[in-house]
């Protein structure tokens, strides 16, 4: 079975320094906090999460509560309800800080951190680590943050981007990787890293490299609408609709154009009724006055006749006289 060719330290520097070159700009969710307690519930919202939605969450928490040590009898369903939707692996994130509020209230009677935070750095990472419910990400992000431990926070999500970076082996875990991080960047510059891969690996969170021992990726949200669905919506939107005047004044006009054409047409039939009506009317009149007077004509001929035919005989009677 063929092994895995392993990443130098030289290699991982260079791979490491490229992957860094592309992050600008990167920010700190929760600039200038530095209490532990605060800066320990704090890393369990970044943890496998978005540092806005991080942010967000930790606003709702501050503004319901009087006293963080609240957080620590708050049910899960409450957590829940701060997290919001979307939120990767929310009921195993509530249980986690649930428990490690527990164990630090069991330990110190109270939830307050700086006692701990302020001894040495090992010891301080030591106690983190023995913390229920703790993981390596929150363990060094903690101590990173609110004790300048020489730590580079590593979660699943970071883990998936440095593997396809070339900087840590494929087979490396969370843990592991981290420790691999802890040579390559020095602890000045250990807060800026981790914000830098913060960022970087909120852009891949959608598209995850490949699933690696232990990880579980996470689903991109929100969805996507389709682009049909949106351009449909889009023409909807884009033609404006008529205003009411307009309609108002073309349902007027199209009554008008209706009601003179109706006028038209009923003109039309008068005139045609009448033209058909005088014309009956003149033949009506034409015939009888033809035949009458072709009665008159020969009534006006006949006696006419008849004198001519008396003076005919009256001429030949003279003639046969003679």
């Amino acid at each position: 079975m063929a092994t895995t060719k392993k990443i130098s330290a030289t290699e991982a520097g260079k791979a490491l320094k490229r992957l860094l070159s592309k992050a600008k700009n990167a920010e700190n969710p929760f600039p200038g906090v530095t209490d532990a307690t605060q800066v320990l519930i704090q890393s369990f919202l970044v943890w496998e999460w978005n540092g806005s939605r991080a942010s967000s969450t930790w606003a709702r928490m501050v503004e319901d509560v009087t006293d963080l040590n609240e957080l620590r009898v708050t049910v899960v369903d409450d957590y829940l309800e701060y997290f919001g939707g979307g939120c990767p692996r929310a009921e195993e994130r509530a249980d986690r800080l649930r428990a490690t509020l527990r164990g630090v209230f069991h330990r110190e009677h109270s939830t307050d951190l700086s006692g701990p935070a302020g001894g040495p750095k090992k010891e301080f990472r030591e106690y983190l680590d023995s913390l229920e419910g703790m993981t390596p990400f929150v363990a060094a992000r903690t101590a990173l943050i609110a004790a300048s431990s020489h730590a580079v926070p590593v979660d699943e999500r970071t883990l998936r981007l440095l593997v396809k970076s070339g900087v840590i082996d494929s087979d490396a875990t969370v843990g592991s990787a981290s420790q691999t991080m802890s040579r390559l960047v020095t602890a000045a510059q250990g807060l800026e890293t981790h914000l830098a891969l913060q960022m970087l690996s909120e852009k891949e969170r959608a598209t995850p490299v490949m699933d690696l021992p232990g990880t579980v990726a996470e689903d991109p949200t929100p969805k996507k609408v389709k682009a049909g669905k949106g351009k449909k919506k889009a023409t909807a939107k884009a033609s404006p609709a008529k205003p009411a005047t307009q309609k108002a004044t073309t349902k007027a006009a199209t009554k008008k154009s209706s009601s003179v054409k109706k006028t038209t047409k009923k003109a039309a039939a008068k005139k045609t009724t009448v033209k058909k009506a005088s014309a009956k009317k003149a033949a009506a009149k034409k015939t009888p006055t033809k035949k009458s007077s072709a009665k008159k004509a020969v009534a006006k001929k006949s006696p006419a006749k008849k004198a001519a035919k008396k003076t005919a005989k009256k001429a030949a009677k003279k003639s046969t006289k003679k």
